[in-house]
């Protein structure tokens, strides 16, 4: 009995100390293998983390090699001042107050628009060689024929644009003539003018004016309503063949975009229940009128930011 007790003892105390240095052994490998800290900065309680600085310099590009600590510490310093600023508006409640929580909820609402649109693009097919060649051969306005234009322009949008009375006028009245017309008719519409390569025009606009001459005016109809054009003066500036099948794909691609996106959003919206309320009436009024200008605003320059469709500026932001 007592050799037993004593061989227990043993084996207890045994497998104790195995207990203990596997224990250690493991402790000491984990501590080797721990690793590295995401952690780059602490701003009081709150963490800066190795990710949030890689993802702010993704917003730079092609940064010099010498370069990138110094972009890197710019950086990590922008970010303590932004987590020190939040501290403070979040301390004084400011981060609650109605505006602020409407523009948080824009933010959010334009960043999983854009996340959901890059998911619908990725899904489309990039252009092949085929539809490249082809769209070189059947555009020479772009390329072989390609010019630069000044042009002066008169755009209108919407219903009742009275197209007959304004084609004909285009025909025989001067840009000024027209515009002052409009004027009198209390006609919404914007004017513009300014020198622009083929490829800086819309397509509607551009396979029309292609064939005009110096001097010649005429009336464009287009998805959104018309366009009174002016050409004032041109020149040739053909672009070589092998640089344009450069090119093509990364347009191409854009206008796949641009379909893919517009088609997504059209077939949400027929399994959509979607209801205008207040005044319905007016609000699809407004939505047909979508894009003009006011009475009494009639003539202003417009940007190219006016100028493109929401549409385009979410292909863009992809």
């Amino acid at each position: 009995m007592k050799t037993r007790s004593i061989l227990n003892s043993s084996l207890f105390l045994r497998n104790t100390l195995y207990a203990i240095s596997l224990g250690i052994l493991i402790t000491g490998c984990s501590e080797h293998k721990k690793p590295a800290t995401q952690i780059v900065a602490k701003v009081n309680n709150d963490e800066i983390s190795v990710h949030q600085v890689n993802n702010a310099m993704a917003q730079y590009q092609n940064i010099p090699a010498d370069k990138v600590d110094k972009v890197r510490s710019e950086v990590l310093t922008k970010l303590i001042n932004q987590q020190l600023a939040v501290q403070q508006a979040e301390k004084h409640k400011i981060d609650r107050s109605a505006e602020v929580m409407m523009m948080l909820d824009a933010a959010k609402r334009e960043i999983l628009t854009r996340a959901y649109l890059n998911q619908v693009v990725a899904a489309v097919p990039p252009p092949s060689e085929e539809e490249v060649r082809k769209f070189y051969q059947e555009h020479p306005e772009l390329f072989s024929q390609r010019r630069i234009y000044t042009l002066q322009q008169i755009v209108l949008t919407g219903p009742n644009l009275r197209t007959p009375e304004l084609r004909q006028m285009a025909g025989t009245k001067s840009m000024e003539e027209i515009a002052a017309w409009l004027k009198k008719e209390d006609m919404a519409f914007t004017a513009n003018a300014g020198t622009r390569a083929a490829e800086q025009i819309t397509m509607p606009v551009l396979a029309q004016i292609a064939s005009y001459k110096d001097g010649q005016t005429g009336l464009v109809e287009t998805p959104e309503g018309v366009t009174i054009v002016h050409l004032l003066a041109s020149k040739q500036a053909p672009v070589e063949e092998s640089v344009a099948l450069q090119q093509i794909p990364k347009f191409l691609a854009t206008e796949k975009a641009k379909l893919a996106i517009n088609a997504d959003l059209e077939r949400l919206k027929t399994t959509a229940k979607i209801e205008y309320l207040n005044a319905p009436s007016k609000t699809a009024e407004l939505m047909e009128q979508k894009g003009s200008t006011a009475p009494g605003e009639n003539v202003k320059p417009q940007t190219q930011a006016s100028a493109e469709s929401e549409v385009d500026r979410g292909v863009k932001g992809l």
